[in-house]
């Protein structure tokens, strides 16, 4: 949907406006997830899941990193190809968390 001609901006036109809509729809999920997560202790418990841990770990240690880089943008938003900084890790775990709770849902 976000990689429409009308979209496009920057060089990588086809890319570069999913990635800020992955960043945009992972921010409501950690809205979401902090409503929801306020009052449901499984949520909460998600977050201690090794496959939830491991992108924020990844995405901890990418912040600390761009201290000490040239462009400590690089390191937090990702090549604009494809996304993958500090918060598109943090975005991953936050996807994931989601995942578990809709899975269980339904399960």
């Amino acid at each position: 949907m976000f990689a429409t001609p009308q979209l496009n901006f920057g060089y990588w036109g086809q890319v570069e406006g999913m990635v800020v809509f992955n960043h945009f729809m992972s921010a409501i999920v950690a809205l979401l997830l902090l409503k929801a997560g306020l009052n449901n202790k499984e949520i909460r418990q998600y977050f201690s899941h090794p496959v939830v841990l491991l992108p924020i770990v990844i995405g901890l240690y990418s912040i600390i990193a761009s201290i000490s880089h040239r462009l400590p943008v690089l390191s937090l938003y990702g090549s604009p190809q494809l996304g993958q900084g500090a918060f598109g890790y943090f975005a991953l775990s936050l996807l994931t968390v989601l995942y578990f709770h809709v899975f269980k849902t339904i399960k």
